[in-house]
């Protein structure tokens, strides 16, 4: 982020994600061998690549004379995209999703410096509007699309981020 003015900066934030799952062989039974439910999978995989950029605008209000405290609240703007592979069964049957999202949200936090250039930070995101479009294709033959809007609203203490900041 560069600041233009005392206590506030605009800046850039990327992020790349990658997961990949394996199963082999995997079984869940419900209830009783009469009535109950039986789940198996065999040779599942999954791969997914994630990435995501967003501009972001942050205000900062120092606590106290020190100034070796502070709260701010980011605001982002962000856009991005997924590829996922999903293959499973001999012979292998497999879909393809390709998609985008687009997200605004809003982040309080806390941040305390430990010296002159290095900050620890703290923040938790309060409000956030997320639009997504996934195309999916399966097994080349059967198309599909899947769109999902998403507005949290509220404070999530699972979604609780720690960062360490670098002022040059």
């Amino acid at each position: 982020a560069y600041a233009f003015r005392n206590n506030m900066a605009l800046g850039l934030r990327g992020t790349y994600s990658r997961s990949n799952l394996t199963v082999d062989k995997a079984a869940l039974s419900f209830g009783d061998e009469e009535t109950g439910t039986d789940i198996s999978v065999d040779n599942y995989k999954v791969v997914k690549h994630s990435y995501k950029v967003a501009a972001i605008w942050r205000q900062y209000i120092p606590l106290g004379q020190s100034k070796r405290f502070a709260l701010f609240n980011e605001i982002s703007l962000g856009a991005g995209g997924t590829q996922s592979i999903f293959a499973a069964n001999q012979p292998v049957q497999g879909t393809y999703e390709d998609g985008y999202s687009i997200s605004v949200g809003i982040s309080p936090g806390l941040m305390a410096f430990a010296s002159n250039d290095v900050a620890i930070e703290v923040n938790v995101g309060v409000i956030g509007i997320d639009f997504t479009n996934v195309k999916q294709v399966h097994n080349q033959v059967a198309t599909g699309n899947r769109r999902s809007s998403n507005m949290n609203y509220k404070v999530n203490l699972l979604s609780i981020g720690v960062g360490v900041s670098f002022y040059l």
